[in-house]
């Protein structure tokens, strides 16, 4: 199938709304109706078990839990206990931004400078939205939206958001998850630089 005729094709299916659809689990497929796949020609499926952007989503599960564990060591330093005492506190800690609010209290509480915890809300305002695209990428649905030949399209389904005001199938390219993988690596060095900075300030 030339690749322009393809295209043409999955953009007739946007066109008709096949991206804005509810969907339908048909065994292991997931599927528009009979109706709509007519129409535009295309067919909405899981991806297979050993599609490669598995692999990235595993990246990014594992990426952040590194991210929540440099903030655990974060707060382990500031409590002076056994690592083994205060893991029974950050193990109850839910997700980054818990994390940092902690930090910054103990900080505070124990006089640590103004500017470092300047620094750590900056770090808050930067992972706040990666974390929120983090949450997204693990837990919605992936989904290929292909012409059942050639052309495939990988994406999400997201549930309707007041922002977007949309809800449906969501393009996502490698690209994208490979940009924010390293946006949320740096944003790990980073928190790895600020503990090292905040123990300095303790022992000075």
């Amino acid at each position: 199938m030339p690749v322009g005729k393809g295209k043409s094709t999955l953009q007739s299916a946007r066109q008709q709304g096949l991206g804005n659809l509810g969907i339908v689990g048909e065994g292991n497929q997931t599927l528009p109706s009979p109706r709509q796949r007519a129409i535009c020609g295309v067919i909405v499926e899981r991806l297979p078990d050993d599609h490669p952007y598995y692999a990235l989503i595993g990246r990014v599960a594992a990426e952040s839990a590194h991210l929540e564990h440099i903030l655990d060591l974060t707060i382990w330093d500031i409590l002076r206990d056994p690592h083994t005492m205060a893991s029974c506190i950050t193990g109850k800690l839910i997700g980054v931004g818990t994390r940092l609010e902690v930090i910054k209290s103990l900080a505070d509480y124990q006089g640590i400078s103004k500017d470092l915890i300047t620094k750590y809300n900056k770090l808050g305002g930067e992972v706040s939205e990666l974390n929120r695209k983090r949450n997204r990428y693990i837990h919605d649905a992936w989904f290929h939206f292909t012409d059942g030949v050639e052309l495939s399209e990988v994406g999400q389904f997201k549930n309707y958001a007041r922002e977007t005001q949309k809800a449906g199938f969501d393009p996502i390219s490698e690209k994208e998850i490979r940009d924010f993988l390293r946006k949320l690596r740096k944003s790990t060095e980073t928190a790895v630089s600020l503990r090292t900075d905040l123990q300095a300030e303790r022992h000075s």
